[in-house]
């Protein structure tokens, strides 16, 4: 059984924390070489993270909450995770081409 690759960031929840996230989904995952599913992540991102940010406007500093986003390349698919300290995981699936996920494959290895 291969493990999944898995990375992941923390933030604080502020309006530049979609910005930082959206860059953290850019960088990891021309890293894994999946540019194929680029749009779609950030898509995913954006309506999962959105919510969270938008919760937290207006706060002050020192109540600030941690969120944090997860990014899982499986077998066929790359895996959006967000969540905060006082709630559940929310995720989004992006299917990978089969082409794409030979390579993916291919390259845990």
């Amino acid at each position: 059984m291969q493990v999944p690759r898995v990375d992941q960031l923390m933030l604080v929840r502020v309006p530049t924390a979609i910005t930082c996230a959206r860059l953290f989904v850019e960088v990891t995952l021309r890293k894994w070489r999946l540019d194929g599913t680029l749009r779609a992540a950030l898509a995913a991102l954006d309506a999962l993270l959105g919510s969270e940010v938008n919760q937290s406007s207006g706060q002050r500093n020192e109540q600030l909450q941690p969120v944090h986003v997860r990014l899982i390349g499986i077998k066929h698919a790359v895996v959006v995770e967000v969540w905060d300290d006082h709630g559940g995981v929310r995720r989004s699936e992006i299917p990978i081409s089969t082409k794409t996920g030979a390579l993916f494959q291919a390259r845990w290895a």
